[in-house]
């Protein structure tokens, strides 16, 4: 899955919470209109390498 492993897709959803905190957007405001960052995460680095994009 290029590299993406449970610990890299929690990192980049914990660093995606804290982002958002510093520009004042709450993560229930994320989570409400997008469900859950970790999924949307781990499909948009799964949709990227099954389509070869990457590398």
């Amino acid at each position: 899955m290029a590299g993406a492993d449970i610990i890299s897709v929690a990192k980049a959803t914990e660093k995606l919470f804290r982002d958002a905190e510093k520009q004042g957007i709450s993560g229930n405001e994320i989570t409400e209109d997008n469900g859950s960052a970790y999924e949307a995460i781990l499909d948009a680095i799964v949709h990227y390498h099954d389509h070869g994009l990457a590398g």
